[in-house]
């Protein structure tokens, strides 16, 4: 997903929350399927189903921290974004000539080229600029809704709480 031009998550947070859901998930699963890990090998040398659990729990946690630590970077980042946006205005938004920066130019220009000595021809273009207002305050709460979702729950929410059940299976296991 894309803000302003930048991606709002970066490389290292979509990897280090794709280790946490994968291995969130097989610990998971082993655990309620029960699946035998007795048998585990690394490199030919066989690992005693304490050490997985161990090496496990040591790998979830020390992942959570650096998840943590790179979605944190990313969510300030975007709350900097933010900031610029109420200080600099609209420009900051959509540089490059997107669809909502079209869209408020075309307002500005209907409000400067109205003729306010006529006051019929005024009032229609103040009710088509207060449309077309209400249309983009629509658009935008729906993108701030979604990005919400994005950031908090699918990059940092689901993954965390995964390896948190993961390790709570490992510790009652």
């Amino acid at each position: 997903m894309n803000y302003g031009g930048d991606t709002i998550i970066s490389r290292p947070t979509r990897a280090s929350g794709r280790i946490l859901l994968a291995l969130g998930l097989a610990t998971v699963l082993v655990k309620k399927y029960e699946i035998d890990t007795s048998q585990l090998t690394l490199l030919n040398i066989p690992i005693a189903e304490s050490q997985v659990v161990g090496i496990t729990w040591v790998v979830l946690v020390l992942q959570m921290v650096v998840h943590s630590a790179n979605w944190m970077g990313d969510f300030l980042s975007l709350g900097r974004w933010n900031s610029a946006l109420k200080d600099k205005g609209v420009e900051t938004l959509w540089d490059g000539g997107g669809k909502m920066k079209g869209r408020i130019e075309f307002l500005f220009e209907l409000l400067e080229h109205a003729d306010v000595s006529r006051e019929k021809e005024f009032g229609e273009t103040i009710e088509q600029v207060l449309k077309e207002l209400r249309a983009i305050r629509r658009s935008m709460w729906l993108f701030d809704l979604y990005a919400i979702f994005y950031v908090v729950f699918i990059n940092y929410l689901l993954p965390v709480a995964l390896a948190v059940c993961a390790l709570i299976l490992l510790y009652n296991g």
